[in-house]
């Protein structure tokens, strides 16, 4: 009896680890980002989701990217404040180097700490991104002391 009882107990964890294999059928493939925005005071950071409409890495750090810069919600803001543009983006291995043009430097401590937050955790949700490098007019970022 022992050894029908353990064989049954057998069979019942091999279909349970086998049901596990299967892809759901409601299971959707499209896979969904959330986009770092800044609450409407500008004082902390605050998440949407979004699913992208291409496959592709390009498409959808071109469509990140907009959603970032142009919120289609009403309750939140952008972390890039207004006079400040994205001058170019480049992909290299596992990096993404964002430039922005001059009116970065003119930003306050607290909108540059928002503004780098939320970009730096919107990308590095795309596959194979491990850091975001910003760069301002194509220099890299420097202290009051030049490092």
């Amino acid at each position: 009896m022992s050894g029908k009882i353990r064989a049954v107990l057998i069979l019942l964890v091999a279909v349970l680890c086998l049901g596990g294999c299967g892809k759901s059928g409601s299971e959707s493939s499209e896979k969904e980002y959330e986009i770092y925005y800044t609450n409407l005071a500008g004082t902390r950071l605050t998440t949407k989701p979004y699913i992208p409409v291409s496959d592709r890495f390009d498409g959808i750090l071109k469509e990140l990217l907009e959603q970032f810069q142009h919120p289609d919600y009403t309750d939140v803001s952008s972390a890039l404040p207004m006079g400040v543009n994205i001058n170019s983006y480049t992909t290299v291995i596992d990096e993404l180097q964002v430039d922005f043009d001059g009116a970065y430097l003119g930003l306050s401590n607290v909108q540059e700490v928002l503004l780098r937050a939320g970009l730096v955790k919107t990308l590095v949700q795309l596959p194979g991104i491990m850091r975001v490098r910003i760069t301002v007019d194509g220099q890299a970022l420097t202290d009051n002391d030049g490092k």
